[in-house]
């Protein structure tokens, strides 16, 4: 049953809703118009990056009790994909920034007062738990190393996978699964390594990040993966993975809507070539056909069928017979597929085994439905090429 103070709240999301679709139109041009800007960079420019703070473009889906607009999925990823259509990387810089999201599973106290009175921030988010976050009193301490932290060069806050150690071996839980945990790590602790070199969305800054043995209240740590998120809502109801999966949805969305675009803007303006002029015949000599020869002309080929039991070289090393050759120059005999042994009749001995062919590949079709045969569809050369 709705609340009394629901339809204002209905409100207050569809004017945010407005106003971020609002600020997203004036941003899209900037986006396209610097996206070789961002690749020479290899990361979004930083005053790109400012304005999308400023729109809060990097909080749609931080609860909103720690200051963010906690939009619905449907809308997020209208936003996103709208980015991401004028600019993959920087789509993909804005989806990952969108980690904030991930606040939802720590403390709400302990959340608040690490981001302050400043929501608009960017959080990277790199699960893999390649680190180690050993147990110390009161807290831990992290480290390891991590690749593809997108966004990291603007981020204020980092998210690492890391599994808890006792005694240098990984921590079990209850469940017999390991204790895999994300670490919220201030940026400045960190190392950012260059190694974004890549092709493929080359402006996200998506380089490694290593920790040296960093101490981590254990307020800071979450397990995502098998605990609930501390603020309630309907978004929070969402499985984590699904929640991600419907945000990262967005990039390839927008990516495709692009490609529709260009390739519907080139197939209205694109002609077929001219065709080719067409060559002229050779004139006739020595064998060779042309008009008035009697030849096949210049490039002509001819069918030949064969049985299965007869397919052509490497098929129980028999040749194909050829079929009907046509008319030739006179004096000449239609020659095998292979050529002649021995020679060709009606050259003579000294110009025998010059210009001899290899014999053409046959190409083998289906059998035929009645007579158990198969077609082999072979071309040679007319005999004005012989």
């Amino acid at each position: 049953m709705p609340t009394a103070g629901a339809p204002a709240m209905l409100m207050t999301v569809n004017d945010d809703i407005a106003t971020l679709r609002s600020a997203v139109a004036e941003l899209v041009p900037a986006f396209q118009a610097r996206a070789g800007e961002g690749e020479r960079l290899r990361t979004m420019p930083a005053d790109l990056v400012i304005r999308a703070k400023e729109a809060g473009l990097f909080r749609l889906n931080l609860p909103r009790a720690l200051g963010g607009y906690e939009l619905e999925p449907a809308a997020t990823v209208e936003i996103l994909e709208e980015i991401s259509r004028a600019d993959g990387s920087a789509g993909w810089t804005l989806v990952i920034g969108n980690s904030t999201a991930f606040f939802a599973w720590l403390d709400p106290v302990v959340a608040k007062e690490m981001i302050g009175q400043q929501p608009d921030f960017v959080s990277t988010s790199m699960w893999a738990p390649l680190g180690q976050a050993t147990a110390q009193p009161g807290g831990f301490t992290v480290s390891g190393r991590w690749p593809f932290n997108s966004g990291c060069p603007h981020a204020t806050w980092l998210q690492v996978g890391v599994l808890v150690t006792e005694a240098g071996r990984p921590r079990t839980l209850a469940c017999g699964a390991p204790d895999w945990r994300f670490a919220f790590v201030p940026a400045r602790s960190a190392v950012i390594e260059d190694t974004w070199d890549a092709m493929g969305l080359c402006g996200t800054g998506s380089h490694h990040l290593s920790l040296s043995r960093v101490p981590v209240p254990a307020e800071r740590l979450a397990a995502p993966f098998f605990e609930p998120a501390r603020h309630d809502g309907p978004l929070w109801r969402i499985p984590l993975i699904t929640l991600a999966a419907m945000f990262l949805a967005a990039v390839p969305l927008g990516i495709a809507r692009r490609a529709l675009e260009e390739f519907t803007a080139l197939a209205v303006r694109k002609v077929r070539g001219a065709a080719r002029p067409e060559r002229r015949p050779r004139r006739g000599g020595p064998g060779r056909a042309g008009p008035g020869r009697g030849g096949a002309g210049r490039g002509a080929f001819v069918p030949v069928r064969c049985d299965r039991r007869r397919l052509g070289y490497g098929m129980a090393g028999r040749r194909a017979e050829p079929g009907p050759a046509g008319p030739g120059p006179a004096g000449r005999e239609p020659g095998r597929a292979g050529g002649h042994r021995g020679g060709r009749p009606g050259v003579p001995p000294g110009r025998r085994g010059r210009g001899v062919r290899p014999p053409p590949a046959p190409a083998l079709l289906p059998r035929h439905p009645r007579r158990g045969s198969a077609h082999l569809v072979q071309c040679r050369p007319g005999p004005g090429l012989r």
